[in-house]
């Protein structure tokens, strides 16, 4: 499924060049007749006033709109050609492990307090989210961050039906890279704003501008009436004529002044989102003229289908609101038209027939930007898989599964399986022990998303997951890491008295006390664990614990390293049993302390 990056930006970069010659061009052209426009302008005032130069100059200003019209959709191509190029660019360096790079790393969301979030670098600076993102809007962010970090039996994802249909969008949304990076494009053109929940809520409010009846039609009359007004001036010019249109003028201007606070409060931020709404048509519009397979992704076209005309009037109605930003504008338009009444009372009308849609509409849109992100995987990782996900057991396996976030070149993939056991893993320093861990662990959380997965082939149920990983010290509420890590236990216990759906991920257990607190500690842990058919998996240095897991339920998992005379060297391959090495010794002569 790799798309060839380096073809498409070669290709996206020579037509960039060639529409910017064209852009180029028609700039020439448009300030060559801009120049003739004027030349017989004045030439006409002040010279010959023939009706052929007069012509003439009708002529050159008509050339000069048509040319700035196809300047104009000129730019637009060049500018989408450049945009296709960066997004491909992007992919590239997902591919080549650059990705780190990427500004938009989901900080926001990080919570020390989440089950997961943290330990599983779902988000945060080199975390999933930073990779796989390929969001441009604030539904689509927050879309893409809910389907990742909101899988616990607080907010579970849909059933596994659910998962299935988007597992089949996101597949079908793999299989087409240019449309998808045309998709982000339009979406790009957007941009992540953090006012968009104010944005709908005015939507959504079904607040009439003006509490009198008929004022719409009064202010439509008047409008009309200066319009009659006008055209009753260029045609007979008279004083009468002259003095009635400014009275009209004067009138509306004076309505315009003592509505103005008013008409801004009741426009509010779409006023100012005007340049937000066109590309919402360009990917409406796109979306209908695709045919899709998948169950989810042709419920979201059948949806934004019937979104579209209201999403384009939407854009007409922001675009009429940006004319009166300007004052001079705004001075002319509501002097001769009400410009802002009429805006006001559109806009009135649009959120009565739609508003109560709106937010699905633009939570459509969101979420299929989070089904771009995950299908994304099948492009930058080697190796994908969409999972199996089994309504019943608990039981995980998986074939050459590995850590989405390594390069393609330096992840080491592994066979794993885990039945209704807790699992063991024991190894030497550096060994790999953590790695895996949070290989299993992201790959689940990406399942349970509907997501591809980084293996050959994977099964798993939907689950809650529980880590206890980093753990560090809250100095502010005098809080030790030992103790910190006693408080995550102590939730990932209670967690599995309440469900058997509990996926935990201990790391180091106990590291932070002594050797023997350490063994009884970790001890009572399992036990309380085994005891409650809890399944998870647990890493340690010490091998006295692992001895435990001669209990029943509980397998013996190890990572170990070779010595070839000085070096010690890692394979980084899971196998059966305790691990056989250690090398904290070495490590200590290596460096010079021993």
């Amino acid at each position: 499924m790799e798309p060839k990056y380096r073809e498409l930006i070669d290709q996206y970069e020579t037509e960039a060049s060639k529409w910017n010659r064209k852009s180029n061009r028609m700039g020439a052209v448009k300030l060559a007749l801009f120049f003739v426009f004027l030349f017989l302008v004045f030439a006409f005032w002040s010279v010959s006033r023939s009706a052929v130069c007069g012509l003439a100059a009708g002529i050159s200003f008509v050339l000069f709109a048509a040319a700035s019209v196809r300047h104009e959709d000129i730019i637009r191509v060049l500018e989408e050609k450049r945009g296709l190029c960066e997004i491909v660019k992007a992919d590239q360096k997902r591919r080549s492990g650059e990705w780190t790079e990427f500004s938009d790393t989901g900080e926001e969301y990080v919570d020390e307090e989440h089950g997961y979030a943290v330990d599983l670098d779902i988000v945060g600076q080199n975390s999933l989210f930073q990779f796989i993102n390929r969001t441009h809007t604030y539904f689509g962010r927050e879309k893409l961050a809910a389907d990742l970090l909101h899988q616990t039996d607080e907010h579970p994802l849909d059933a596994d039906e659910e998962i299935r249909r988007r597992q089949e969008a996101v597949e079908e949304l793999a299989s087409d890279y240019e449309w998808a990076a045309r998709m982000e494009y339009y979406f790009s053109k957007i941009g992540v704003d953090r006012r968009f929940p104010e944005l709908i809520a005015e939507l959504e409010n079904p607040r009439r501008f003006l509490p009198f009846r008929h004022a719409d039609f009064f202010v439509g009359l008047l409008r009309g009436v200066t319009c009659v007004a006008i055209a009753f001036l260029c045609i007979y010019k008279t004083n009468e004529a002259i003095c009635f249109l400014g009275i009209l003028l004067l009138l509306q201007l004076a309505l315009g002044m003592l509505g103005d606070y008013h008409i801004k409060n009741y426009l509010g931020y779409t006023r100012t989102a005007a340049g937000k709404m066109a590309p919402y048509c360009e990917i409406v519009r796109a979306w209908g003229d695709r045919s899709f397979h998948s169950e989810r992704l042709c419920m979201i076209q059948a949806h934004l289908a019937e979104a579209s005309e209201g999403i384009r009037q939407l854009s007409v109605i922001s675009s009429h609101m940006k004319y009166t930003v300007h004052p001079v504008s705004r001075f002319i338009l509501d002097g001769f038209l009400l410009w802002s009444f009429k805006n006001a009372f559109d806009f009135q009308e649009w959120k009565l027939q739609y508003g109560e849609q709106v937010r699905q509409w633009f939570m459509l849109l969101g979420e299929t930007e989070s089904l771009m992100s995950f299908s994304g995987l099948a492009w930058n990782c080697s190796t994908v898989c969409l999972p199996q996900i089994s309504g019943s057991g608990r039981r995980i396996a998986a074939q050459k599964i590995g850590h989405p976030l390594l390069g393609n070149e330096e992840r080491v993939c592994n066979d794993f399986r885990m039945e209704d056991s807790i699992v063991m893993i024991s190894g030497s320093n550096m060994s790999g022990k953590s790695t895996f861990m949070r290989t299993v662990g992201i790959n689940v959380v990406l399942a349970g998303a509907g997501s591809y997965v980084c293996a050959e082939w994977m099964s798993c149920p939907r689950m809650r997951i529980l880590t206890s990983m980093r753990i560090a010290d809250r100095t502010t509420e005098g809080i030790s890491s030992f103790y910190a890590e006693l408080l995550r236990i102590r939730k990932i216990i209670d967690a599995a008295a309440e469900s058997d759906r509990l996926l935990f991920f201990i790391d180091e257990i106990f590291r932070g006390t002594n050797s023997a607190d350490r063994i009884k500690g970790a001890e009572g842990v399992i036990e309380k664990l085994h005891g409650l058919n809890a399944r998870g998996i647990i890493t340690t240095h010490d091998l006295e614990i692992c001895r435990l897991g001669d209990k029943k339920g509980i397998v013996n998992y190890s990572f170990y390293e070779e010595y070839r005379g000085d070096e010690m060297y890692f394979d980084y391959q899971i196998k059966e049993g305790i691990s056989k090495t250690t090398n904290a010794e070495f490590l200590l002569r290596k460096v010079g302390i021993l």
